[in-house]
């Protein structure tokens, strides 16, 4: 793709693309025929947008010129107004002869600017409105409350001590041996069934010697 080099005036860059464009028609190709005219036309002046500088294509763009005519002379003000912002001898001659043409210039690149700082807030009144919109879908929908697990299961319960938590394999009661068990239980108030039974032997015996 050909590019504006540099030190390229508008006018010369797009005379290059011109004769490009022929060069990759023809005229036998391209001939009399309206449609073959129209789709040249397009090409050419996409080209042309596409391989301008970056100072000068953002501008151009926010114009949107429809021909190749309009967008070479739009070029040639967009050029003529930044070096009037960026003086250099050696690019502009400023006399009085061209006084119209420099304050036509001027007045473009107003006009360019104006209109690129439009399309800006124009967008960020947009992107602030989705935002808007967004936070307020989330404000108004209601809480999200999430079912409890079908497949939940119940604590682990140990078959040794009946405590919740550990299996009976890691039981640290279930390796110590029975009769040290029932000597912990008693130290801390705690009565098995074979204890009750013995009680209510010893009673039975001390009601049958007559105590």
């Amino acid at each position: 793709m050909a590019v504006q080099l540099p030190s390229e005036k508008v006018r010369d860059f797009a005379t290059r693309i011109e004769g490009l464009a022929l060069n990759s028609f023809g005229e036998k190709a391209v001939g009399k025929d309206e449609m073959s005219t129209k789709l040249r036309e397009k090409m050419v002046l996409s080209q042309f947008m596409a391989g301008l500088q970056p100072r000068i294509k953002a501008q151009m763009i926010v114009e949107n010129p429809e021909s190749f005519s309009a967008a070479m002379e739009l070029g040639e003000r967009i050029e003529t107004a930044q070096s009037m912002l960026t003086p250099n001898v050696n690019v502009l001659n400023v006399k009085e002869s061209h006084s119209e043409k420099v304050l036509e210039a001027v007045r473009a690149s107003g006009e360019t600017v104006e209109k690129t700082l439009d399309l800006l807030c124009r967008q960020l009144d947009s992107l602030n409105s989705r935002l808007d919109k967004i936070e307020r879908e989330k404000r108004e929908q209601p809480p999200r409350f999430e079912p409890a697990t079908i497949n939940q299961r119940p604590p682990v319960r140990c078959f040794s001590c009946q405590r919740i938590g550990h299996f009976a394999r890691d039981c640290r009661l279930g390796q110590i041996p029975y009769e040290v068990r029932g000597f912990n239980h008693q130290q801390f108030g705690y009565r098995g069934r074979g204890q009750n039974q013995r009680g209510s032997y010893r009673g039975n015996f001390s009601r049958g010697l007559g105590y």
